[in-house]
């Protein structure tokens, strides 16, 4: 069992901001499971400085079906917006992942099925590749 967490905090043009988050990840044999939560009271992530707060999670499992092939299912919900009612986002995961040279080289096939309360609600097909040198 890994079991981690982290804090950022800082101040940007008279705005505060603090991100909290938590992880905890098990393994067994060919199953994994791990989850992750974040909260933020303000951020200056990619999208830029914002005194919004947020909070997300998210919990993953895999199943590692034979030595190349493993199976994937996922839930993630987030509140862009906390002082919002009905805006959460939750995404639903199904996909594969084949592992052809290990982690050095894999190709993953994902469905993804977008829940927005604020907003219409999507469908996704993911395909991708990871190649480590």
């Amino acid at each position: 069992m890994k079991i981690g967490g982290g804090i950022a905090t800082g101040k940007r043009n008279s705005t505060d901001f603090t991100v909290t988050s938590a992880y905890v990840g098990y393994e067994y044999k060919r199953f994994r499971i791990k989850g992750e939560f974040a909260n933020a009271n303000g951020s200056n992530g990619l999208s830029g400085l914002t005194n919004k707060h947020r909070q997300g999670w998210t919990v993953t499992a895999y199943y590692l079906i034979n030595k190349k092939l493993e199976a994937i299912v996922r839930y993630d919900e987030f509140d862009p917006d906390k002082s919002i009612d009905n805006n959460n986002k939750r995404e639903y995961t199904a996909g594969l992942s084949w592992y052809i040279k290990g982690q050095a080289l894999k190709l993953i096939l994902n469905y993804v099925f977008c829940q927005n309360q604020s907003a219409k609600d999507s469908h996704r097909i993911i395909l991708g590749a990871q190649i480590a040198l």
